[in-house]
């Protein structure tokens, strides 16, 4: 092994393991977490990327950190959790980093303010920016699976929600303890349709 495969090796090495023991994976997805009660969910997403051999890389919003913390989302996906207070990438432009770091984007859970937002293309915050970046033309759509109450939701569903895969919430109680669509869809379901979007066999 001459120095220059010694050297790739050694690259290879770093960007799988790094400081972070990032996940051996040909796959690596950003899950966003907005402010939603259901953002205690993200840890089985996680989790079930995780048990696919997917990378999973966190952005979270300032309101998601009322509901589960950045430590919790850092010790599940093995990588550090980015946010409008934690996005220094080594000095490079982090939500460009991300998004070419990324073979898709999953928003889950996805509040009504942050469909808004992605539908007038704001980018006031840093998921919103990562989503911004992301790119249209890889053959995969970008995810949103949408949590709310669900007379909520009965106005964001006429959303276009354009370049976005929708995963539709399902029927149940709402913290509030309202009833009707609105309820985040079930992990397991997420994670079986971020496989499939990304053409991989699903194993769980």
């Amino acid at each position: 092994m001459d120095i220059i495969d010694v050297k790739r090796k050694e690259f290879r090495e770093d960007k799988i393991f790094g400081n972070n023991k990032e996940i051996m994976s040909a796959f690596n997805v950003i899950l966003g977490v907005t402010g939603s009660i259901s953002a205690y969910k993200a840890c089985d997403i996680i989790s079930g990327l995780n048990s696919n051999s997917i990378n999973v890389k966190v952005v979270m919003t300032e309101n998601a950190k009322r509901f589960i913390t950045e430590e919790t989302l850092a010790v599940l996906s093995h990588n550090k959790v980015y946010s409008d207070t934690n996005r220094d990438l080594d000095g490079k432009v982090s939500h460009i980093e991300l998004a070419k770091w990324a073979n898709l984007m999953i928003i889950a859970p996805c509040t009504a303010n942050t469909i808004a937002k992605l539908e007038a293309r704001f980018c006031d915050n840093f998921l919103l920016s990562v989503a911004m970046a992301m790119p249209l033309s890889n053959g995969v759509k970008n995810i949103i699976a949408p949590a709310m109450n669900p007379n909520m939701w009965a106005k964001c569903a006429k959303s276009t929600f354009s370049g976005w895969k929708l995963i539709d919430p399902v029927f149940g109680m709402a913290a509030c303890g309202d009833i009707g669509v609105g309820k985040l869809e079930s992990p397991r379901k997420i994670v079986q349709i971020v496989l499939k979007e990304l053409g991989r066999k699903i194993d769980a």
